[in-house]
């Protein structure tokens, strides 16, 4: 297998209460460079995470510069993955950067020899690490995204990140006017990524546009609907074809798995075609019902036809309590409204994600450093894998094709291999 990319650098970057053997060595050479042995690097990225994570394998001589320089946790990572061929432009270098403020959580994995001591090295972003110890106390009332941007980057109890803040996939403006429905909460002493999440699904911009995320890629930190995620244009378009592993274009599908086409009974029991939701005011009793079907709502496309007409009686009954004095100021009408609304999100909400998750596949290709999660990508699979009768443009092809979304990225580097993982999924009954 064509190994095109190498570690060229790994080093550990000095923080504030670092030892002052760290600390020059970081003022003089940029870091303490790790350069022993033979280290594999694994990368990841998910939707479902607010935050990275990076391993480092098979380091030799730990406990050596864990001695000499107090290596104890929080320390920078910095590394710089080299790509070997020349003049492939849909190929390029990958990086860590301070600015990815990636610390050192946990030496594992510890294997002393007569020779060496060998262990592996973990980092999280250094925002987990916030996380853990701030709690949020204030009131929040407005536009949800202007709260969640709040919590990220401007609250003293929040997270403070100087990390990017994107809520529209990389073909569009990051920063695009969109208005975003409103919301009152108290804060109760909650963990900032933990309430973002909260909020994850009682956010929309519209009745379509509802079923947000947050998480952590190469890029900063995303707020994003799975719907305007799904409708952005494919990064790449990968190919199956019978030919060497990576095929001259690195656009070869290497290997693929299929994990999932569809769980009807885990679908209904999430209450993803149908559900029934009640509403009940703790102040005066008053209950609102509030019913759901995948197919009344117009954002999905060809939502999916079930046996016996299963979905036309809600599989789920749900509750949940309406707090007045959390409640957005405004006249008891205006309250109740919001109220209404944000329930018809929620339920359309929790329906879009279980939905999206009805396929899923796991593919290899070669190592693309350009790749995020929350992109979306082409897959074609032809009858016939012939290389020549794909490029001819002779092939018909499967089912299987169609527009996915990166769900789970791992990368992978070292000597004797360097690949891109992907768990990637789609909404079965718009997948084309």
């Amino acid at each position: 297998m064509d190994n095109r990319y190498f570690i060229e650098e790994v080093r550990l970057v000095a923080n504030e209460s670092s030892s002052e053997a760290l600390k020059e060595v970081t003022k003089k050479e940029g870091g303490l460079k790790i350069d022993g042995g033979n280290p594999i690097i694994t990368y990841w990225e998910s939707i479902s995470d607010p935050d990275i994570k990076v391993q480092l394998a098979d380091v030799v001589d730990v406990d050596q510069f864990v001695s000499k320089y107090g290596i104890t946790g929080g320390e920078l990572l910095t590394l710089k993955v080299k790509f070997t061929k020349e003049g492939d432009s849909e190929n390029k270098d990958f990086e860590i950067t301070k600015d990815h403020k990636l610390v050192l959580n946990a030496i594992t994995d510890v294997i002393t020899t007569s020779r060496a001591q060998r262990a592996t090295l973990q980092f999280v972003s250094e925002e987990t690490l916030v996380d853990e110890t701030a709690r949020l106390s204030k009131r929040f009332e407005g536009n949800i995204i202007d709260m969640v941007r709040d919590i990220l980057k401007k609250d003293k109890k929040g997270i403070k990140t100087t990390k990017k803040f994107n809520t529209q996939p990389r073909s569009l403006n990051p920063f695009k006017d969109r208005s975003f429905n409103k919301y009152t909460f108290v804060g109760n002493m909650k963990r900032p990524f933990d309430t973002i999440q909260w909020l994850s699904p009682k956010a929309a911009t519209d009745e379509e546009d509802c079923g947000f995320l947050f998480f952590e890629n190469y890029d900063g930190y995303n707020f994003r609907s799975i719907k305007t995620m799904i409708e952005s244009k494919p990064v790449k378009k990968y190919t199956r074809v019978d030919s060497t592993p990576y095929g001259e274009d690195s656009l070869n599908i290497v290997n693929a798995k299929i994990n999932q086409t569809g769980d009807l009974v885990k679908n209904l029991r999430m209450g993803t075609y149908a559900n029934k939701t009640i509403y009940i005011n703790l102040e005066t009793g008053e209950k609102t019902v509030l019913d759901y079907k995948i197919s009344e709502v117009s954002g999905i496309k060809n939502p999916p036809k079930l046996p016996g007409k299963l979905d036309d009686h809600p599989s789920r009954l749900m509750l949940r309590l309406i707090d007045p004095g959390a409640m957005q100021k405004g006249s008891k009408k205006k309250q109740e409204e919001r109220e209404a609304d944000l329930a018809k999100y929620q339920n359309k909400s929790y329906s879009r994600v279980n939905l999206l998750n009805s396929y899923s596949m796991n593919i290899e290709v070669a190592f693309s450093a350009d790749l995020r999660v929350g992109d979306t990508i082409e897959l074609r699979f032809p009858y016939k894998a012939d290389e020549k009768t794909v490029k001819k443009g002779k092939s018909d092809f499967t089912d299987l094709s169609g527009i996915y979304l990166i769900k789970n990225l791992r990368h992978e580097v070292g000597n004797s291999k360097s690949a891109t993982y992907l768990e990637i999924v789609r909404d079965t009954f718009s997948a084309k």
